[in-house]
């Protein structure tokens, strides 16, 4: 006979512990609590009329989403804005004809009508947590001596073209202390200028805060330049990729580094034009 011993039955409100009770003379009145994890409820379906209302604010349809362009469809497959002449445009390659036929490019996104919004993704549930054993404390590097008292540091900025192509060029810019003591943190500033108006796609590192400047076709980053050691330089990749596959196309970069106490404001801005051809 299957036995329960005393100490797996605790009396609910206490009392006396009874001991080696068979399981047939227990009668069930509560169930446990389910240990499954809670269903993750899928988020909720846009209507058409709260999708195109988001695309106005954000300035883009989201992928997955099926538009008409002059009465023919296309599912957007990826987001791309460039700014030929000012006005926002999609690539060719984010629309995807449905059904097959043309692809077109350089659409102004005014001309595209919202049919169906992007279906909403499921949540996925999250993994459970993996062990993991401690990460290794890095070797603890020494800060670089602060400025002398009573010396003055002076940044130096430059910027020159790395390699160039039909569809992708790169600049680099370089950030030197030629001072005999260390440098304070500073803020650079990157503008990417299009002469002409083309599509184009730049970026200068995730680390950037990366925006567009208004009623332009400029794109700006501002990035953080760590403390520089005595006779030290710091750089930083900046790349342009065109978009249009046509040529040449001529683009200005400039790169201005400021720091706090900096005495000679003469050489912080530095710049270069970039030609995109092959």
């Amino acid at each position: 006979m299957e036995t329960l011993n005393g100490h797996d039955i605790a009396p609910v409100g206490g009392g006396a512990i009874v001991n080696s009770v068979p399981t047939s003379a227990l009668t069930l009145i509560t169930p446990p609590p389910s240990t499954a994890p809670p269903e993750s409820a899928a988020p909720p379906q846009l209507t058409l009329e709260q999708a195109k209302a988001e695309a106005a604010v954000r300035g883009y349809y989201l992928p997955g989403s099926v538009v008409e362009y002059q009465g023919r469809q296309f599912k957007v497959a990826g987001v791309s804005i460039g700014y030929p002449g000012g006005v926002a445009t999609v690539n060719g390659h984010d629309l995807i004809p449905v059904g097959g036929g043309a692809v077109v490019n350089l659409v102004p996104y005014s001309a595209l009508t919202l049919l169906t919004p992007p279906a909403p993704r499921a949540q996925q549930p999250a993994p459970p947590p993996r062990p993991t054993q401690p990460a290794p404390q890095p070797t603890p590097q020494p800060a670089p001596a602060p400025p002398a008292s009573g010396s003055t540091v002076d940044l130096a900025t430059n910027v020159v073209v790395t390699s160039s192509s039909s569809t992708i060029g790169k600049v680099r810019a370089t950030v030197r202390n030629p001072n005999g003591a260390a440098s304070g943190p500073a803020t650079m500033t990157i503008v990417v200028h299009p002469v002409q108006g083309f599509s184009y796609k730049a970026g200068a590192g995730g680390d950037c805060t990366s925006s567009f400047i208004p009623n332009t076709s400029d794109s700006q980053f501002v990035c953080t330049v760590p403390a520089i050691a005595a006779g030290g330089q710091y750089t930083r990749d900046i790349e342009v990729e065109n978009l249009s596959h046509q040529g040449p196309r001529y683009v200005q970069v400039s790169v201005t580094t400021l720091m706090t106490g900096d005495p000679n404001s003469a050489n912080n801005r530095a710049g270069v034009t970039l030609t995109l051809t092959s």
